[in-house]
């Protein structure tokens, strides 16, 4: 548990995550108001590198993760909010970008953020 408190509390994936919510282009993929293809090849290198340092890091928690299911719950419970939004802000460059040369490229990540989806969706159907 410690291992994964000093992962999400990095200063470099905390300022990553920061550069992705301020970008507009990837704002305007995340809330779907742009249907360009080519919108991922206009994201600048810098926010790019911050994209894949999120994307990374959760691939990453993803692999420790999915060996203990019980705390995989439980750290979905806590941070499902931010993975999911952190997902939406990087599909594109995930799916039609990176993955590209390689289909396993950020599964973990991709696997941890449909339950982060999931979660949230259950989340907002309890609220009403």
């Amino acid at each position: 548990m410690l291992q994964i408190l000093r992962i999400i509390e990095d200063e470099k994936f905390i300022q990553s995550r920061k550069a992705l919510r301020k970008n507009k282009l990837l704002n305007q993929l995340k809330d779907g108001s742009n249907n360009n293809d080519n919108l991922i090849f206009e994201i600048d290198p810098a926010t790019e590198e911050a994209a894949r340092n999120v994307a990374t890091t959760y691939d990453r928690l993803g692999f420790i993760l999915k060996h203990d299911k019980e705390l995989e719950d439980e750290f979905i419970r806590w941070q499902s909010y931010i993975i999911a939004d952190m997902w939406l802000f990087t599909k594109d460059l995930v799916n039609k970008k990176w993955s590209s040369r390689n289909k396993q490229y950020l599964k973990e990540f991709e696997r941890l953020s449909q339950k982060a989806l999931e979660n949230e969706s259950i989340d907002k159907t309890a609220s009403k």
